[in-house]
């Protein structure tokens, strides 16, 4: 009887051990399966997130041309309006210095006049 019993019990704790380890792999089997499918969505999402990124790059490239192509045509204008200042300027000068001469020569006649006289 007691023969009988134990192996019973062995036959009965195989029938557990088999069933355990068919769990297990089944466990396992899915805990693949969940590990392909979070692997597979961090690739999606990473391609998104790179996406992403690259118009983000592009569009403050594409803003930073626009910004220093901003301040050339700035500087430009800014060089323009300082080279037509000092034109202005040299003119103004050159009026100056002619009416100097204008003045110095009219003194110089009226003096010449008068010590004629």
């Amino acid at each position: 009887m007691l023969g009988i019993f134990t192996v019973v019990i062995t036959f009965h704790q195989q029938n557990v051990s088999n069933q355990q380890r068919l769990e297990d792999r089944q466990l396992a089997r899915e805990q693949r399966e969940q590990d392909l499918n979070l692997s597979s969505l961090q690739r999606a999402q990473d391609k998104v997130d790179a996406r992403l990124q690259r118009e983000q790059d592009l569009a403050l490239a594409r803003q930073q041309r626009e910004e220093d192509q901003r301040r050339r045509e700035q500087d430009l204008n800014i060089s323009e309006i300082q080279r037509e200042e000092q034109r202005i300027q040299r003119l103004q000068d050159l009026k100056i210095a002619q009416a100097k001469l204008d003045q110095e020569k009219n003194l110089t006649q009226e003096q010449h006049r008068n010590s004629e006289r």
